[in-house]
């Protein structure tokens, strides 16, 4: 089976971008999609003999050693997405004296496959086709300007959308990572410096955190 959510179709969901599929063989058996339960590694044609140590099972050829896995991707992305290590999917085994049709497993798995990298896309995207944002700040009196770090009394939090447009050949929506690189403020170095010696702009994101101008993202 596979701890991971199950779309239908055998597909695992990896994350909002990629599902999985495992195929898995299993001794004796040609290679099978996860998940799938009572596939046989055929009857060993010995007889069981206990030695000292435990139950010995007969028979050559290994299950779970090989196998493969296929990606779908479920919406377009512009970029990296990466897969941190997660387990795909977990083999589990289970015995029969005499040999039988099915048996009921227990206990931990014999097998885990993990997954884990990164995919990159070909598109690329363009802001606001090379053409300058501009912000309006406002006007904010320089005696507004108390404490270093804080908005003068009074001023406003400007909102500032970003165009961006990418050629991924599809619609839907697409994951962009934006960096900010600007000259910072000598005195207050998580701001952007402006033409104004000790005022600065800062920049914060939609939950008020502040984007550093040193290549912040």
């Amino acid at each position: 089976d596979s701890p991971l959510v199950y779309l239908g179709d055998n597909w695992y969901k990896i994350n909002d971008y990629l599902a999985a599929k495992v195929l898995l063989q299993v001794k004796g058996s040609s290679p099978t999609a996860v998940p799938f339960e009572n596939v046989g590694t055929g009857a060993d044609t010995r007889w069981h003999i206990c030695d000292p140590g435990g139950q010995r099972l007969g028979g050559q050829g290994a299950s779970g050693n090989s196998g493969s896995f296929s990606l779908k991707i479920l919406q377009p992305f512009v970029g990296s997405v990466v897969i941190p290590p997660m387990a795909l999917a977990r083999l589990f085994e289970c015995y029969n004296i005499p040999a039988g049709d099915s048996c009921t497993t227990t206990g931990t798995p014999v097998l885990v496959y993990y997954l884990s990298g990164t995919i990159n896309s070909l598109g690329s995207c363009s802001v606001n086709a090379g053409e300058t944002i501009e912000v309006d700040l406002g006007d904010v009196f320089a005696a507004n300007f108390r404490v270093v770090g804080h908005k003068p009394l009074g001023a406003r939090t400007a909102e500032l959308a970003i165009p961006v447009r990418c050629n991924t050949g599809n619609a839907g929506l697409v994951n962009v990572n934006l960096s900010l690189t600007a000259t910072t403020d000598p005195s207050y170095p998580q701001a952007i410096k402006t033409s104004r010696p000790g005022v600065g702009v800062v920049v914060t994101d939609s939950q008020n955190n502040i984007i550093s101008p040193a290549g912040g993202t």
